[in-house]
């Protein structure tokens, strides 16, 4: 497989309502698609969309290496083993490869799990309880069970208090993880997530600003801890795979890469681990390499994968929609053929 063109495009896509964390506010998510094209006519996309807050690229940083890059692909010998200095780079490259060869070797198709049904969570963000409460009534009655709430405002007692509210109305058949983004120190978390443990919490990702403090909490508290931003790279995350006690792991492909993640699932799989596949608010271009990720995982945990209805628009229509929760993915239907919105 050679390749024959590879084209860059811009995108911006606005969030509906601001999306807030205990860190930072989304308000619109901006990137690039690359398109690639190999000798005999085979399309495939890939996305590069770095996210302030979590990747530690900048746009313009990203765009000036892939853009570097494709300018001389044509001369080089498609592969996974480029030293691409940022991940948001590697994970548009990586995939859009990916795309190409699975339609252009069968064999290939073979390395991989064929049919999965993905479960996903829906994402709660930093909102008032009412609003909360709404959200989750309307993602019940659409089929959600899994819901991860974003957790860390100013008075804890909040916190605490969104968390009694849904389980006095929606019980214990619906499922609640927790996500801090880093918001406290070991000894607030302890304490705050002491008093949550009757509320049965599935885990609760990043509860420190630290993973000192994080892996000090995990081992004080009955509610299982997952890391996230602490995965800084995949060094980084292997190793903690490989050695903590640890069992969860939310992993955003767009700050690892494409073929790093794939690796990373690999081991965990092996170790008796669970890698959770998390939205960096892709398109759905980025998105449907997240559901390929999500699909080689061997557990049946709910991935982060509910993000794309935060958009007032998107650049193509989601080949990867959600029936009750869960979206059907069949290693012979990817790459999708995607028509962008004019």
């Amino acid at each position: 497989m050679t390749i024959k063109e590879a084209k860059l495009f811009p995108f911006s896509l606005k969030l509906k309502t601001p999306f807030r964390n205990s860190n930072f506010t989304i308000n619109t998510r901006e990137g690039f698609i690359l398109k690639l094209e190999d000798e005999i006519g085979n399309v495939s996309f890939g996305e590069c969309s770095p996210l302030s807050g979590f990747s530690k690229e900048t746009l313009n940083e990203a765009e000036e290496e892939l853009s570097s890059f494709i300018k001389n692909i044509k001369s080089i010998e498609p592969s996974y083993n480029f030293d691409f200095v940022n991940t948001s780079v590697a994970f548009c490259f990586e995939q859009a490869l990916f795309g190409l060869q699975f339609q252009s070797d069968v064999n290939f198709k073979n390395n991989f799990v064929q049919t999965k049904k993905i479960k996903t969570n829906a994402v709660v963000g930093l909102v008032e309880i009412n609003d909360a409460i709404e959200l989750i009534s309307k993602k019940i009655a659409i089929g959600f069970d899994t819901f991860k709430l974003k957790v860390g405002r100013d008075n804890p007692y909040d916190d605490f208090l969104l968390i009694k509210k849904v389980r006095e109305l929606f019980g214990y058949d619906i499922t609640l993880r927790l996500d801090a983004n880093r918001k406290w120190n070991s000894d607030e978390a302890i304490e705050y997530l002491s008093n949550l443990q009757e509320f049965d919490i599935q885990y609760i990702e990043e509860p420190c600003d630290s993973v000192c403090g994080s892996l000090k909490t995990f081992e004080n508290i009955n509610i299982p801890i997952a890391l996230d931003e602490s995965l800084t790279d995949y060094d980084t995350a292997l190793n903690f795979i490989e050695t903590c006690g640890i069992k969860h792991f939310v992993i955003k492909p767009m700050m690892i890469g494409f073929n790093s993640t794939l690796k990373l699932i690999k081991e965990a799989n092996e170790l008796g681990k669970y890698v959770i596949i998390s939205s960096a608010f892709e398109s759905s271009v980025g998105k449907s390499g997240l559901v390929f990720l999500a699909s080689q995982t061997n557990h049946n945990f709910a991935h982060g994968l509910d993000t794309i209805s935060f958009f007032e628009k998107d650049l193509v229509d989601d080949f990867y929609k959600s029936e009750n929760s869960f979206i059907e993915f069949d290693v012979n239907n990817y790459p999708p053929k995607f028509n962008f919105h004019q």
